[in-house]
């Protein structure tokens, strides 16, 4: 009877533990050390918005000049749509901002194909940022040097522009590492063109937007690992849709499986992310 009692026991404790690591996992909050991750290209404290609030920032890519540089060609429709694709990206990663596209060559970010004659051939992106005396960001530029393999492909612009677009919001470079994987590796790691960031992107973002970086709480979830073991049985995938829609001024950003504008709305464009 003893032995029934002590082995009941110790079931109902096994059951315990396994529940509360489950929780945890499900509920893993991460906060790191800025200055000591990036080792370079981040400016401590600066940012296109303060914790709390939102902003909706404007970008384009059908400009002639990009800061000081002259377009050397204009982007194709199908490199747009890799260029939305990266930025969406970061906007689903984080509430605190929208990206809203725009033809404008006022955008507040502004990307182009140039020919960075004036920097080293191993530099094939290169960002700039502005900001105020309250340390908020307000401009920024993205050159791509035109003429490189790596861009000939979809997923190499969709890395590329991931990688400076999360420079151009606030965060810096990272070594690279076999204990994660992000965008913000430099020099740039494989595996490239994913449209949903890692889980560790996922933290750094919301972190510096002064958001929760607790898995559970994101509405649209990260990669679940840098090395994921392949699952037996298939899993049924959700495609799960973002579009951004515009009246005026107002910018609305939706993520549905089936999502639609408000009425008096326009969608602007949209990405899907299989989940």
């Amino acid at each position: 009877m003893i032995v029934k009692l002590f082995c009941k026991f110790l079931t109902i404790l096994l059951m315990f533990s396994f529940i509360q690591v489950t929780q945890s996992k499900a509920n893993e909050c991460s906060i790191k050390e800025f200055s000591k991750i990036f080792f370079e290209d981040y400016y401590s404290g600066t940012v296109w918005v303060k914790p709390g609030e939102k902003r909706t920032i404007t970008w384009s890519a059908s400009v002639k000049r990009v800061g000081d540089s002259s377009v050397v060609r204009p982007f194709s429709e199908t490199e747009k749509n890799s260029l939305r694709e990266a930025i969406s990206s970061w906007d689903n990663a984080t509430d605190a901002i929208d990206f809203l596209e725009t033809n404008n060559e006022s955008a507040e970010i502004v990307i182009g194909w140039v020919a960075l004659n004036d920097k080293p051939s191993t530099v094939w992106g290169y960002w700039n940022a502005w900001w105020d005396s309250n340390k908020i960001r307000y401009r920024a530029t993205i050159k791509l040097r035109e003429g490189i393999p790596f861009y000939s492909t979809k997923e190499g612009i969709i890395h590329a522009v991931q990688h400076e677009i999360g420079n151009v919001l606030g965060l810096g470079d990272l070594m690279p590492t076999s204990e994660f994987v992000s965008v913000l590796e430099d020099p740039w790691q494989m595996p490239s063109g994913s449209l949903i960031l890692s889980d560790f992107d996922y933290e750094l973002i919301r972190q510096l937007h002064g958001e929760s970086t607790c898995h559970s709480s994101w509405k649209v979830q990260g990669s679940p690992s840098p090395t994921p073991s392949p699952s037996p049985t298939p899993s049924k995938k959700t495609r799960v849709i973002t579009i951004t829609c515009i009246k005026g001024k107002s910018v609305k950003k939706i993520k549905e499986i089936n999502p639609k504008c408000p009425a008096g709305y326009k969608k602007k464009y949209s990405s899907a992310i299989s989940l």
